[in-house]
């Protein structure tokens, strides 16, 4: 240990860190720890009903799906052009209970697109009762006037599924019923306990975290080993070699090429460019803003597929410097891994571009995916300490793990929604890591919106259990590296 490293010091930095990011995060993500937004499936948008005027009435059959409902989701139709009128939306029980009221400036609304209708105050302990739906306009002129979509079938990404209607649930205009309902949503809001008592969790997580800093400052001033102790140790002893590994593996990947590092920008854009004309005809209408989905994928799985394919071979590579000189083995795959991370930084500027042109603004829920790449990174590298390992022992690692990788990504919705898989395989397509961390990043970005507190833990346990999981393998077989190498 160098006379500089100051272990007191570090886990100052730590606890320090950790009470910022508690409140940081309880500030971006403060309301989904308090409450989980809720939205019912729609049905397709195929048909209009024709110019709300004055003299039409809308109704349509709505269930409470929530014991907190906020608001619902329609879809309009401007026919492109410029309506003054306004339209009065009520949700009435079936005794002519008025439950909420809201008005819509049809100026405010864009041609083919969703609105959201915020309720005043939220419809409490209705769960599972039926109202109506009654919307009329002010528009004297069909002209000036706004139309709804509705349908009734609800596409499944391999195809369309017509649903059956009873007259009463159907979409009525001044009485006649129609062959469907209106593309609708029902917006709600479920309590979670976590929220409540979310300043006990992040204390009780700083007390554990101040009472493993006090143990390791205790066995390193009493001399006694310690396995975190001597990680933390040898990444300090050997933070030159490790800068140099992540640089001159970086550079080698561009190597005599022209364009250099502008190929961790253009490579995701070229690849989701083929995609998107390839896939955009069967998928892009079941996935909203199709071009981020199918970026923000591509982005995150190959960096896994990055780091796991090039990490697989940190310890045959570097076999000649493994066999003179002593240096931790644990450092040549975490280097692998670093580099990778390089490269996916600067991928992440070309999504943040595609996102902000497809007209998603900026939001706080984005710092949410340094928390997903941190929890990738630590998947990625026990799964490649485990490789790094195989492949020690077993040469053609490489080439089973080529094929693998590629299943993997099929399995992974990355350019697919997730509601083609049918129902009874969903349970076992959820324990696709990479899937539950692509839902968490595509929340955040695409949503703006924290995700649940559950997939907090699920993205964390996907990232440290495979992490420890391969240290220890790794650790155990790397004594007898060098009579294989």
């Amino acid at each position: 240990m160098t006379k500089e490293f100051n272990l007191k010091k570090l886990a100052s930095y730590v606890l320090i860190g950790f009470a910022v990011l508690a409140v940081l995060l309880y500030f971006i993500a403060g309301d989904s720890f308090h409450f989980r937004k809720t939205a019912s499936p729609t049905i397709d948008a195929a048909s209009v009903l024709g110019e709300l005027t004055a003299d039409k009435t809308v109704t349509q059959q709505v269930t409470i799906e929530t014991n907190r409902m906020v608001g619902y989701r329609l879809k309009f139709a401007t026919y492109s052009r410029a309506n003054d009128s306004k339209l009065t939306l009520r949700l009435v029980e079936p005794d002519g209970t008025v439950l909420a009221q809201n008005e819509i400036s049809c100026a405010k609304l864009e041609d083919n697109s969703e609105y959201t209708v915020t309720l005043a105050e939220p419809i409490l302990d209705k769960q599972g009762e039926t109202v109506q739906l009654v919307i009329t306009s002010d528009a004297a002129a069909s002209d000036h006037a706004v139309t709804l979509y509705y349908g009734n079938s609800i596409n499944l990404g391999r195809g369309s599924v017509v649903q059956s209607y009873t007259d009463a649930e159907k979409v009525q205009v001044n009485g006649g019923v129609l062959e469907g309902e209106l593309y609708l949503s029902v917006l709600g809001e479920e309590a979670l306990w976590f929220g409540t008592y979310y300043w006990a969790f992040a204390a009780g997580a700083f007390v554990l975290l101040a009472v493993w800093c006090a143990v390791l400052l205790r066995k390193e001033k009493t001399g006694k080993k310690s396995a975190a102790l001597d990680c933390i140790h040898s990444l300090y002893r050997y933070q030159f070699l490790i800068k140099q590994l992540v640089s001159r593996d970086f550079k080698t990947k561009y190597r005599r090429s022209v364009l250099g590092v502008f190929w961790s920008f253009l490579n995701p854009l070229l690849t989701m460019l083929v995609q998107y004309v390839v896939f955009s005809t069967l998928f892009r209408s079941a996935i909203p803003n199709y071009p981020v989905y199918l970026l923000s994928g591509i982005v995150l799985f190959n960096f896994f597929n990055e780091t796991t394919t090039v990490g697989l071979t940190a310890i045959t590579s570097n076999a000649p410097l493994i066999t003179k000189v002593y240096v931790p083995k644990f450092i040549y795959p975490l280097t692998r891994m670093l580099s990778s991370s390089i490269n996916v930084a600067f991928s992440l500027i070309p999504l943040f571009i595609v996102t902000i042109c497809t007209g998603v603004m900026p939001a706080a829920s984005w710092l949410l995916l340094v928390y997903v790449l941190l929890c990738m990174m630590a998947f990625a590298l026990g799964v490649t300490y485990i490789l790094a390992t195989m492949m020690v022992y077993f040469r053609d690692t490489q080439f089973l793990w080529t094929v693998v990788s590629m299943v993997w990504m099929y399995c992974t919705p990355i350019f697919y929604p997730e509601n083609i898989i049918p129902a009874p395989l969903m349970p076992f397509y959820r324990l696709n890591p990479l899937y539950q961390l692509l839902k968490f990043a595509r929340c955040a970005l695409i949503d703006r919106v924290s995700p649940e507190p559950m997939a907090y833990l699920i993205c964390l346990a996907v990232g440290v259990i495979p992490l420890v999981l391969g240290v220890w393998i790794f650790q155990r077989k790397q004594k007898d590296f060098a009579l294989y190498l």
